[in-house]
């Protein structure tokens, strides 16, 4: 009897041995590694998010924090996943990029976002010590950005052979979907005229068509043309806002 017993309980054991030798699974951020130029690289997979519920939390206290605090990051969800479409709480997202070439490289992350945010603020950090703050949101004149443009911009600039940690905060009453991109410097100048050229193009067919239907609602007086004139140039404008 002795040994049956012994035998009916030997499955526990096994089951409680495995799981102590077992490798437990932690959540360890990966460090984006930057060998050359780089062009509009998603890294939204490669950083963690954190909610932080009453929006209290100091750079400080999350660059302190350990990975397994927070969540990664969904590229097919703008970063963001397993979360409500309406928060109240603050988000924060952590990158950590290494530059491994053998001159400092001078990085442009994009922090581009498909809604407007009033507040985005951005930290660069070497280790737990602070280098860089911004204010990014819309709330924000672009001429106090560190970076002019239309989009909310952080530069980074990384010493060879070391590493950066880039902290991004969102607060609104939307959860962020946002797809940041790194690109170092050339790169972004050449493609981002190359877009605006195109940009431009839209916009000259659009006044060209303006103009069109403005000179026909002056010819007929028929209101259909002045109100085609209203929806086109509001449209335009919208897009020359937010786009």
């Amino acid at each position: 009897p002795c040994i049956r017993r012994r035998l009916r309980t030997l499955p526990w054991w096994l089951l409680a041995l495995l799981l102590t030798i077992a490798p437990g699974r932690s959540l360890a951020q990966p460090v984006i590694s930057i060998d050359g130029p780089v062009e509009g690289v998603n890294i939204a997979e490669q950083i963690l998010i954190l909610e932080d519920p009453t929006g209290e939390m100091t750079a400080e206290q999350v660059l302190a924090l350990p990975d397994s605090r927070f969540v990664q990051g969904n590229p097919k969800a703008g970063g963001f996943h397993g979360m409500s479409a309406f928060s109240e709480a603050a988000f924060w997202f952590r990158s950590h990029i290494r530059n491994d070439t053998q001159n400092a490289s001078e990085l442009l992350i994009v922090l581009r976002q498909e809604d407007v945010w009033p507040e985005i603020r951005a930290i660069v950090a070497d280790g737990n010590t602070i280098e860089e703050r911004w204010e990014l949101g819309t709330a924000t004149p672009l001429a106090q950005r560190p970076f002019l443009h239309r989009h909310p911009i952080a530069p980074l600039r990384v010493p060879p052979g070391e590493v950066r940690t880039l902290l991004a905060r969102y607060r609104y009453t939307l959860v962020p979907n946002i797809q940041p991109r790194v690109w170092t410097r050339a790169e972004f100048r050449s493609h981002d005229m190359s877009t605006s050229a195109l940009l431009w193009v839209f916009y000259g067919v659009m006044a060209l068509l303006c103009a069109y239907n403005l000179m026909l609602f002056l010819a007929v007086r028929e209101r259909n043309y002045l109100q085609y004139v209203s929806f086109i140039a509001c449209f335009v404008l919208f897009n020359f806002l937010c786009v």
